[in-house]
């Protein structure tokens, strides 16, 4: 029986879908900058949340993690996750509502108000 997630593009649709079923259209411009399965599996996923933070989303052998990317430097957000890695669609789902949550801390209120967020 295959672990999760048997492959990148797996880890891709499952991030993908979470994303957009906790945040609707406030999550847009999905880019797959680099994916590979083998020798080590690694995806690093962007997209724009809010139409305000550009994010990166890195997964490398077991564990992810989500940044703001500003070019040439990206800031860590503070989101957890499993303490096992992310082993399951569930865990996926869990660090996609830490994220929404935690994202919606980096936007103004104002911009987020303004756009019906």
């Amino acid at each position: 029986m295959p672990t999760f997630p048997e492959s990148m593009t797996r880890l891709e649709d499952v991030v993908i879908d979470s994303l957009r079923a906790r945040l609707g259209a406030a999550v847009a411009g999905f880019v797959v900058a680099e994916t590979r399965d083998e020798p080590t599996p690694w995806l690093t996923l962007e997209f724009r949340v809010f139409d305000y933070l550009p994010v990166v989303f890195v997964y490398d052998r077991g564990r992810g993690g989500f940044s703001v990317d500003y070019g040439a430097r990206r800031i860590g957000m503070n989101v957890p996750q499993p303490t096992s890695g992310i082993a399951s669609p569930e865990d996926v789902a869990q660090m996609v509502d830490a994220f929404a949550d935690t994202a919606r801390l980096w936007v103004p209120d104002k911009f987020l108000e303004a756009r019906g967020w």
